[in-house]
C-alpha cells in the first residue's frame, strides 16, 4: 500500500511541475513583451530543461527498479525543483521577484510529501540556497538580473541594502520553516490516525468474524439438536420393547425425516463453508426454473400454492447449471413457505440491459424492514422452528456473487416478497 502511495505522489508531482511549466511559460511571455524581464534567454534554458526532465520522469516513475526507491524519487524531484525555481528566481530579478516566496509552496508539499527528516533538510536546503543567491549578488560575486520596473515601483537602493535583504531573508525564513513545522505535525497526526483506524478495523474484522463463527456454531447446535433429539427417543423406545418397535412406523417415519434434515443440514454447511466451484457455460436460464420447479413439484403441490411461470425470450447467461439450480430452488422453497396453506407465487424471466433476471415473487406476509438488513447472514431464517436452516439465502448470494450477479429483495409487511437475482448474459448473447 505505502509504494502504491508513494507512486501517486511521484506522478502528482510530476503534474504539478507541467502546471508550473505552463505558468512560467506564460509569466515569461508576459514580462518579455512588456519589457520587465531584459534577458529572458537563461529563463528559457530552466523552462527547456524543467519540461525535458518532467518527459522523462513517467518513464522513469514506471519502471519497477525505480519504484521500489519511491520516497527517494519524491525527495529528489522536490530538490530539482527547489534547484529550477532558485535558477527562475535569480535570472527574473532575485530578492526583488514575488515569486520568490514560491518556496514556501514547495516547503508545504515536502511537508505532506515526505519524512520529517527530508521535509525539514529541503527547506534547510532551499534557505541556504536562496541566501547563498542573494549574498553573492549583493556582494557582487554574482552578476544581478533585475527586473526593468517602472520607476514608480522601483525600489531605492536603500531598500536593497544589508537591512532589506536581512529581514527578507528572516521573514522567508520564519515563514518557511513555520510551514514545514505545521505541515510534518500534522501530516504526523494524520499518519497516526490512519495507523489507529486500521488497528481498529481489523479488531473490528477480528469481533466480527469471531462473531459469525459463533453464531454458525450456536446455528448448527440449533439445528441438529431437534433431529437429534428425536433419534435419541426412537433409540430409547427402541431399548425399552424391540418387537413393538418395528411395528412403529410413524417412529420409522421419525427416524428416517431426523437423518435427512441433519444430511441436508451437513450439505448446505459444506457449500457455505468453501468457496464456491463453478464452472460456467452458456444456457438458458428458462430451463434451469423448469428443472428447479419439476423438481419441487411434490412440494408444490403438498403446499396449496398456486405457481405461475411467466418465462420470457431471455438470452443464454454464461453460469454453472448445478450453482443457478441450486439458488432458484432456494428462492421458490422460501416463497412457498412464505404462502403456506395458500397463496400465489410468481416466477419471472427477463432481460433487463446486458442482465438476465429471475423474479420470484410470492404473496406472503412480508418481511419487517429490521428482519431485511440481516436477510443473507447464516442461520438467519424468518421460518417457523423447524421448517429451515437459515442457510439458503446466504448460500443464494454466495453463488450469485461468484457468477458476478446481484441478489436483491423488495418486500413490505403485509405486502408480499420479491426476490431479484440479476446475472450478466453470455458476450454472444449480449453483443
Amino acid at each position: 500500500m505505502t509504494g502504491k502511495v508513494e507512486d501517486r505522489t511521484n506522478r502528482q508531482l510530476i503534474l504539478l511541475r507541467w502546471v508550473a511549466i505552463l505558468s512560467v511559460t506564460a509569466t515569461v511571455l508576459v514580462s518579455s513583451a512588456l519589457g520587465v524581464v531584459s534577458e529572458s534567454a537563461w529563463l528559457w534554458a530552466v523552462v527547456a530543461v524543467l519540461a525535458g526532465i518532467n518527459l522523462v520522469l513517467p518513464v522513469l516513475v514506471g519502471r519497477p527498479a525505480v519504484a521500489r526507491h519511491g520516497p527517494r524519487l519524491v525527495v529528489v524531484q522536490l530538490a530539482f525543483d527547489v534547484l529550477a525555481l532558485n535558477l527562475l528566481v535569480h535570472f527574473a530579478g532575485g530578492i526583488e521577484n514575488p515569486f520568490a516566496f514560491f518556496y514556501v509552496f514547495l516547503a508545504l508539499i515536502a511537508g505532506m510529501a515526505c519524512s520529517r527528516s527530508a521535509a525539514w533538510a529541503l527547506a534547510a536546503g532551499a534557505f541556504v540556497l536562496f541566501s547563498g543567491t542573494v549574498v553573492l549578488e549583493h556582494a557582487g560575486w554574482v552578476p544581478r538580473h533585475p527586473l526593468n520596473l517602472h520607476a514608480a515601483f522601483q525600489p531605492s537602493r536603500s531598500q536593497h541594502g544589508g537591512p532589506y535583504m536581512l529581514g527578507f531573508l528572516v521573514v522567508l525564513g520564519s515563514i518557511l520553516f513555520g510551514v514545514v513545522a505545521y505541515a510534518t505535525s500534522t501530516m504526523a497526526r494524520l499518519r497516526e490516525t490512519a495507523r489507529a483506524e486500521r488497528a481498529l478495523r481489523e479488531r473490528l474484522d477480528q469481533q466480527e468474524r469471531l462473531a459469525l463463527v459463533g453464531e454458525v456454531v450456536a446455528g448448527v447446535v440449533h439445528e441438529l439438536s431437534t433431529p437429534l433429539n428425536g433419534l435419541r427417543n426412537s433409540f430409547r423406545a427402541l431399548r425399552r420393547d424391540p418387537a413393538g418397535f418395528l411395528k412403529r412406523g410413524d417412529i420409522l417415519d421419525l427416524m428416517e425425516d431426523a437423518l435427512e434434515r441433519m444430511t441436508a443440514m451437513s450439505r448446505r454447511l459444506l457449500m457455505f463453508s468453501r468457496e464456491p466451484r463453478i464452472e460456467p457455460k452458456p444456457l438458458s436460464i428458462n430451463d434451469v426454473v423448469e428443472r428447479a420447479l419439476e423438481h419441487l413439484r411434490g412440494r408444490i403441490e403438498s403446499s396449496g400454492a398456486a405457481v405461475e411461470r411467466r418465462l420470457g425470450a431471455v438470452p443464454s447467461v454464461l453460469a454453472d447449471e448445478v450453482a443457478l439450480g441450486e439458488v432458484v430452488t432456494n428462492l421458490v422453497t422460501n416463497a412457498l413457505d412464505a404462502v403456506r396453506g395458500g397463496g400465489r407465487v410468481v416466477v419471472e424471466t427477463s432481460t433487463r440491459g446486458s442482465a438476465a433476471e429471475v423474479r420470484v415473487a410470492d404473496t406472503g406476509p412480508g418481511i419487517p424492514a429490521a428482519v431485511r438488513a440481516r436477510l443473507f447472514q447464516p442461520f438467519h431464517s424468518t421460518k417457523p422452528l423447524g421448517r429451515g436452516t437459515g442457510l439458503g439465502l446466504a448460500i443464494s448470494k454466495r453463488l450469485v456473487d461468484a457468477h458476478a450477479g446481484t441478489i436483491e429483495v423488495e418486500s413490505r409487511e403485509g405486502s408480499g416478497t420479491v426476490v431479484v437475482v440479476r446475472l450478466p448474459l453470455a458476450r454472444r448473447a449480449a453483443a
